[in-house]
């Protein structure tokens, strides 16, 4: 739904400062948690201590979700009056997700304890893996909907483009890829293609049914972290005001540096002023990095045969 929905003009303009903030912004995030964390345990708050469980936890909290914030700049038409800071922030959250479920799977599937070169290797192969893999089948993909030729038959049209990304994302997976990069991907470069195929009805209902679904599932991930909110131990309750606090000031930590050194670049390759991110930019961009579902996910995800129980359990409260 992200790879349709988002304008790929837009999303291509800002694609070195996407990947800039979502690469270096969430590997800064995970490690400043990961060692804040580690220090906590040596003051006493906290049980594990571990170089692998620390940056665990690193990994779960580093993944942005800006369901609410895109909705918000929605109501206020920021998409109409500042394109390309919405296509920056939801490029960034969308690679941001893919690299740090990336990350735990390093994490999770590394028999030894990580070395930091490894992890940088791994994370490099299986992000350009992923988006080239998601461009390949997007080009593969549209070929069917071009010679199909379904303009107007938007029932066609509409089941086609929702099918794809389940199939993808399925594949993707299986090759120890990340299937939300390989979507996000292929389906920028499905609507790139296929949008000139499409009957202008068969385009608006597709974009609807994909919108309302999006919106439905980002109702249903709120509903389900407002429900978990019930299973805090009192014990755990520390540990989560600490995990809170780590997540507001390394996100605005994070946004300041990437926003400052993509300033820098911009100004020496003599940008316009207005491609600049302001001050203004980079506060809706900090608070605009929540966390919601695919956090929760991921914490669940965690192998506890290597993280242990009691750490896990702590993480996913």
């Amino acid at each position: 739904a992200g790879g349709w929905r988002c304008s790929t003009p837009h999303v291509l303009g800002q694609l070195p400062t996407i990947v800039l903030f979502s690469i270096m912004g969430s590997l800064m995030t995970a490690f400043v948690i990961a060692r804040t964390s580690m220090l906590f345990h040596e003051l006493g708050l906290h049980s594990f201590g571990g170089w692998r469980e620390n940056f665990a936890l690193g990994a779960v909290l580093s993944a942005t979700e800006p369901m609410a914030a895109m909705a918000t700049f929605t109501k206020v038409n920021l998409e109409r009056d500042r394109p390309w800071l919405v296509a920056l922030i939801f490029g960034e959250s969308a690679v941001n997700t893919g690299i740090a479920i990336l990350y735990l799977g390093v994490l999770n599937n590394m028999d030894e304890q990580p070395q930091a070169k490894i992890l940088a290797q791994e994370m490099v192969v299986k992000f350009i893996g992923s988006m080239c893999f998601g461009c390949v089948c997007g080009l593969a993909l549209s070929g069917p909907m071009v010679m199909a030729k379904f303009k107007g038959e938007a029932s066609s049209e509409v089941f086609y483009i929702i099918f794809i990304p389940y199939l993808l994302y399925s594949v993707a997976n299986e090759m120890f890829l990340s299937g939300t990069i390989a979507c996000l991907f292929a389906g920028m470069v499905i609507r790139l293609i296929c949008s000139a195929y499409f009957s202008e009805s068969g385009f608006r209902t597709t974009g609807g049914f994909l919108e309302s679904w999006a919106g439905f599932a980002g109702a249903l991930i709120f509903v389900l972290c407002g429900a978990s909110v019930a299973f805090i131990r009192m014990e755990h309750f520390g540990f989560c005001l600490m995990g809170l606090s780590l997540c507001v000031i390394t996100r605005a930590l994070v946004v300041t540096v990437c926003g400052a050194t993509s300033n820098l670049v911009r100004i020496c390759s003599n940008a316009r002023e207005k491609e600049i991110i302001s001050w203004k930019d980079m506060t809706v961009m900090s608070l605009s990095g929540t966390r919601g579902g695919i956090t929760l996910l991921m914490a669940f995800w965690i192998d506890p045969r290597w993280c242990g129980q009691e750490a896990k359990t702590r993480i996913v409260t």
